[in-house]
């Protein structure tokens, strides 16, 4: 919970400093990659509410939780994580934003390759998607497999994994559809090698220091946008139905048999189900509550546990991805 002195103060008054923090030597790691593949774009960075590069300019925002640890550990707390609080996720979500600012810069996405292969830009952005974890269309890099929520997602995410130098994406991905994406990527990036920016327009929004925004309504609003509080009924729902011995057989069963099998009783896709066995699987594998002995001797219904918290799970859109 947010305590009295943090709740009422408002983000403008924050008082941080990008180039003091911890984020900072991070960002040079980039500069030096985006260097090494002689890419002379290099994106600038503000502070903001949220991840996100605007369109049309060449630089990015990173959100304000980051500057320091009293705010990443609030944003835990609060949302139940914090993006890019670990130098592995943080240099993730750099190359990622880069891809969006070379986009802005270079103009790829007029590209009519990138076009046919990745889709076009002027694809709506969905308020959810539901991922396919087993879709090798797309590259493995953030979760929930991000790639799969836009076209431009999709392109960042490839970016993101052919710029880190310890990918070696033509091994990793060799067997994979998602190595025509990476092919072409690399053909870009050397179509634009040692060129200076076409575009350099670079327009700071929603700075920091601009948001009236106390800390209390910026996580209300959020975790609504987020369903949190759904999440939070779904996770109470399966805290009151799993007992020991139900939650034993959870973790004993053979999981491909599971799903098949909870497919037929919720009549819900593979990749959807696992998805929700998984969440539940997580709940218990991180919560402190005591789960209820069973005293009956009778077998117990792993399905039938199943499918009663799934009403809540399914009804409020939790196989979901909330954007």
């Amino acid at each position: 919970m947010l305590s009295d002195r943090l709740k009422e103060l408002r983000i403008k008054d924050l008082n941080l400093d990008l180039e003091k923090s911890w984020v900072f030597p991070y960002i040079q790691k980039l500069y030096a990659e985006l260097d090494s593949k002689n890419i002379k774009l290099k994106p600038k960075i503000w502070i903001s509410d949220d991840w996100f590069c605007p369109d049309g300019t060449t630089g990015f925002a990173i959100p304000f939780y980051l500057l320091n640890k009293e705010l990443i550990d609030l944003e835990v707390s609060m949302i139940g994580e914090a993006e890019g609080k670990s130098a592995d996720w943080l240099m993730m979500l750099l190359r990622h934003e880069t891809a969006h600012a070379l986009d802005n810069a270079y103009y790829l996405r007029r590209n009519k390759k990138r076009q046919k292969l990745f889709g076009l830009t002027s694809v709506p952005y969905p308020i959810s998607y539901t991922p396919k974890p087993y879709d090798k269309n797309y590259v493995a890099h953030l979760e929930p497999f991000y790639a799969q929520a836009h076209p431009d997602e999709d392109w960042a995410e490839t970016f993101a994994v052919w710029l880190n130098p310890q990918n070696n994406w033509k091994k990793t991905y060799e067997d994979w559809p998602a190595l025509k994406k990476l092919k072409l990527c690399d053909e870009l990036m050397n179509q634009i090698k040692g060129k200076e920016p076409y575009c350099k327009r670079f327009i700071k929004d929603t700075l920091y220091t601009e948001i009236e925004m106390t800390l209390f309504d910026y996580y209300k609003e959020k975790k609504k946008r987020l369903r949190i509080e759904r999440y939070k009924k779904f996770e109470e729902s399966v805290k009151g139905e799993f007992c020991l011995s139900l939650l034993k057989e959870l973790e004993t069963s053979k999981k491909d048999q599971l799903v098949a099998n909870l497919c037929k009783s919720i009549h819900k896709r593979d990749f959807i189900v696992k998805r929700y066995i998984e969440s539940i699987q997580e709940i218990c594998s991180r919560s402190k509550f005591d789960l209820k002995k069973n005293k009956r001797d009778k077998k117990i219904d792993l399905i039938e546990a199943l499918m009663k918290p799934s009403n809540e799970y399914f009804k409020s859109g939790l196989h979901k991805v909330y954007m």
